[in-house]
């Protein structure tokens, strides 16, 4: 009886409970839900669960429609599913329209409109990039590839020889290797060519032409010995001059 009593007290105390709403509130931190979702689709992006993450991409860019993110990784997982280059651009503008100044979206841009051969518009945002980032050598060497494919040697020259001055890795020297060709400079090539022997991951296509140009300027017995050493184990660093 005092267990009864005690259960109608409280209840004229607290009221009745409401009812449960059969509808989710809408949430109080969009931004928060957004980066949520953009987390999940990141998981499941490096699982290689390409249409889920595109799923949990898009709700991010729904909920949060002006934050640049989920655009840039909606274009970014289109472009590892291989879809056409004119989708892949579309999210990536849409990223650039919500932010301008993303360093990471100008050089997807400026990669995608390369890889469509699109080299003025590549070019443009490149050095937007830089104007942002500095220079930095992975926008040099692709800005300096994409002149030399429209034939402005002094150009490609004075952005190649800037990226030797930022610690620079083999793809500085392969496009070093390109354009000295194109020049015409056997000497230069020779010397780039040999610089790639040693740092590139794979020496072979550079062993290769560099043996092309021994055999050119009357050095057989130099490319035998360069021969020699591609087919060994290659433990020992490449023959000199």
């Amino acid at each position: 009886m005092h267990r009864l009593l005690l259960a109608l007290c409280l209840l004229t105390w607290i009221g009745p409970v409401p009812a449960l709403s059969q509808e989710a509130p809408a949430p109080t931190d969009p931004l928060g839900d957004a980066r949520h979702k953009l987390d999940l689709g990141d998981h499941f992006l490096d699982e290689g669960r390409i249409p889920k993450a595109m799923e949990f991409y898009f709700w991010a860019a729904r909920i949060a429609p002006t934050w640049w993110k989920p655009h840039y990784k909606l274009g970014l997982a289109l472009q590892q599913a291989r879809h056409p280059a004119e989708e892949v651009l579309a999210h990536f503008s849409r990223a650039l329209s919500a932010s301008p100044d993303v360093y990471i979206v100008l050089v997807a841009m400026g990669e995608v409109h390369e890889g469509v051969e699109d080299w003025p518009r590549a070019e443009k945002f490149y050095r937007e990039a830089m104007e942002i980032a500095g220079p930095v050598e992975k926008v040099l060497v692709r800005l300096g590839a994409v002149l030399l494919e429209q034939r402005q040697w002094d150009e490609a020259r004075k952005v190649l020889d800037e990226a030797t001055r930022h610690d620079p890795g083999p793809a500085v020297y392969h496009q070093l290797a390109r354009l000295a060709r194109t020049s015409g400079d056997l000497g230069e090539e020779e010397q780039h060519l040999r610089t790639l022997l040693v740092r590139a991951p794979d020496p072979a296509p550079y062993a290769s032409r560099l043996g092309v140009i021994l055999q050119q300027t009357g050095r057989a017995r130099a490319a035998e010995q360069l021969a020699a050493w591609l087919s060994s184990d290659r433990q020992s660093p490449p023959p000199r001059p």
